[in-house]
């Protein structure tokens, strides 16, 4: 016996309503592997470039070949020679020798031999004589 279309029981494909968390969970969770691939690729070609250089060094030096220089970012920077200002108490001047004091202290600012905060130091400490 066969059944006709209105006898025949029905089936319908029931889904749930999908929710907007899901979404956004699995967006946040494909973003973070996303991350960490990127990192993970960073540093391995990171210590893949450090290792190669220490073979070429390693190989250059084996042969008698001097090594080259290290890059820039890595060279050290040349240290400026510091100068300071001489810290005993002047005597009480006048006007005119505090002026004349105030334009030495402004050259030698202006030449790069006090700092800043030496300059503004040794100014306070002639106007406040």
């Amino acid at each position: 016996m066969r059944l006709s279309a209105p006898d025949r029981p029905q089936r319908f494909l029931v889904t749930e309503p999908r929710d907007e968390t899901d979404d956004k969970e699995s967006i946040v969770g494909l973003l973070k592997t996303a991350a960490t691939a990127a990192v993970a690729s960073s540093v391995h070609g990171r210590v893949q470039r450090r290792q190669q250089a220490r073979w070429a060094a390693q190989d250059q030096s084996a042969a008698g070949v001097p090594a080259p220089a290290p890059p820039a970012q890595y060279a050290t920077p040349a240290q400026p020679q510091q100068t300071y200002a001489d810290s005993t108490p002047a005597p009480p001047a006048g006007a005119s020798d505090r002026l004349a004091q105030l334009k030495q202290l402004g050259e030698l600012l202006s030449a790069g031999l006090l700092t800043t905060a030496e300059f503004e130091q040794e100014k306070a400490r002639i106007l406040s004589v």
